[in-house]
């Protein structure tokens, strides 16, 4: 009776802080939460739906009350972090799998430039964060372990850091932020991986606008509590920049809003190989957190030992966004719209500084692409930069020889690539793309 009685009044205080206070930014957004509920009712019997109802207890009993606890202190302990002026900041917005995980970790080299880590995304408090870096400079072994459990509960599996290393302390994408907490945007999909929802919940145009503004004010709070922790001065070229990477391509009118000064930087890529890589990666990621295969067959032969996707009609003219039938056709949508506002951004720069360099460019010569683009978004490549870059070369590329993977070819994902390519958001991408390859 007693412990019923705790819960209760856990859950009600906690609550009562999301309702209230400005803890009230972590709410999930009402409609992700009520279509996430409503799909599972309807789903039979199966560890999947069990899954989901588990995570939907889990995160409205234990894990958002915590949340508006850990919230609470960092407004009563730390309400500075309030002030925290993010002046200038460095905006890689990028589609998915285009090499923008190893551009932003490269980037992140510059000691000039600070960007949230894992940690500060997927637990945005301070108070919890300056415990995590006190760990980590006394206790290291330590704090590995709890890395390693958070990583399994999580559903980190070996192979996705094959093909995506996580660490607390890596560079990380601002749209899982989004993903982790509200169950919109692109990263919506690791926990919610149902695609007649898929369009809606990425496109935060559809929200309206008072739900929308909370969660953009969520995300600056974010920023603010990571400059305020390793915000200090830059080697004497004054306060440090925030660094960002960020797949929020429908925010990106908010992001000129918010942040005038911006600087908008990008990295572009075949776009065959970041479908194909797209497709590989979320395959991967879905299947290690929820046991859902977004590349399972519809129909298939076998040859030989190998099962072949058919796609149930690859000649198609063009893809209903709104009544999309297999995965492959909602990865081709969501892509096709982000390369679509990320070419316009570059392409109609008014009053605002961009720059870009294409996948191989950074993969051929790091150190000489970084300074043609920091030449053109008026940023200083300093000499202890370089340095960095070239200390973390050969680690890094010995780790890509040593994890080896294969992505799904268009054929297994039953995706027509003619069609792909004549999309009009990716022609205008591949457009940008081989203008600035010709540069």
């Amino acid at each position: 009776m007693v412990v019923h009685l705790l819960v209760l009044l856990w859950c009600l205080s906690g609550w009562t802080l999301l309702l209230g206070t400005s803890a009230s930014l972590l709410r999930p957004r009402t409609q992700s939460v009520f279509d996430r509920f409503l799909h599972c009712l309807s789903l039979p019997l199966s560890i999947t739906k069990g899954r989901i109802l588990i995570h939907i207890i889990v995160h409205h009993i234990v894990i958002l009350p915590l949340a508006a606890y850990l919230w609470t202190i960092d407004e009563i302990l730390f309400a500075s972090y309030r002030t925290s002026h993010i002046s200038k900041p460095v905006i890689v917005l990028s589609v998915p799998r285009a090499g923008s995980s190893s551009f932003h970790r490269t980037l992140a080299l510059d000691p000039n430039l600070i960007t949230p880590c894992t940690s500060e995304i997927v637990m945005p408090f301070i108070c919890v964060n300056i415990i995590l870096h006190y760990l980590q400079d006394r206790f290291p072994s330590f704090l590995n372990r709890i890395e390693n459990i958070l990583k399994k509960l999580n559903g980190v599996t070996q192979d996705v850091e094959d093909r995506h290393p996580i660490s607390l302390f890596s560079p990380e994408a601002d749209d899982v932020l989004l993903g982790e907490w509200h169950w919109v945007a692109v990263g919506a999909i690791r926990t919610f991986p149902v695609l007649h929802h898929w369009w809606e919940h990425y496109n935060f145009s559809s929200f309206n606008s008072r739900e929308r503004d909370r969660i953009l004010s969520f995300h600056s709070s974010v920023c603010k509590k990571v400059l305020y922790l390793r915000g200090d001065s830059g080697g004497g070229n004054g306060m440090k920049r925030l660094l960002l990477r960020s797949h929020l391509s429908p925010c990106i009118d908010d992001f000129k809003k918010l942040y005038p000064d911006a600087a908008f930087i990008g990295i572009f890529r075949n776009p065959v190989d970041v479908l194909r890589s797209f497709a590989g990666l979320s395959d991967i990621v879905i299947y290690s957190a929820t046991g859902v295969r977004m590349l399972q067959p519809l129909h298939h032969h076998t040859t030989g030992e190998k099962s072949k996707f058919i796609h149930r009609d690859s000649k198609c003219s063009v893809i209903d966004k709104t009544n999309l039938k297999t995965w492959p056709d909602g990865m081709q949508v969501i892509l096709d719209d982000m390369m679509r506002r990320e070419a316009r951004l570059h392409s109609e720069s008014i009053g605002f500084r961009t720059g870009k360099i294409t996948f191989q460019q950074f993969k051929d010569d790091p150190i000489a692409s970084i300074k043609t683009l920091y030449q053109q978004v008026g940023l200083e490549v300093r000499d202890d930069f370089v340095l960095n870059i070239t200390q973390r070369l050969d680690t890094h590329w010995e780790y890509k020889k040593e994890h080896q993977y294969q992505n799904p070819t268009f054929s297994e994902m039953g995706v027509d690539e003619d069609q792909f390519l004549s999309m009009p958001g990716v022609k205008l991408y591949s457009s940008m793309l081989n203008g600035a390859t010709r540069s």
